[in-house]
């Protein structure tokens, strides 16, 4: 899910990639 959020990055995942870095 953190690989797909980053290719949604461009779309509205913001706050979805934070979280998925906070787990990085």
């Amino acid at each position: 899910m953190c690989v797909r959020s980053l290719l949604l990055q461009n779309s509205s995942g913001s706050l979805i990639n934070s979280v998925c870095a906070s787990i990085f």
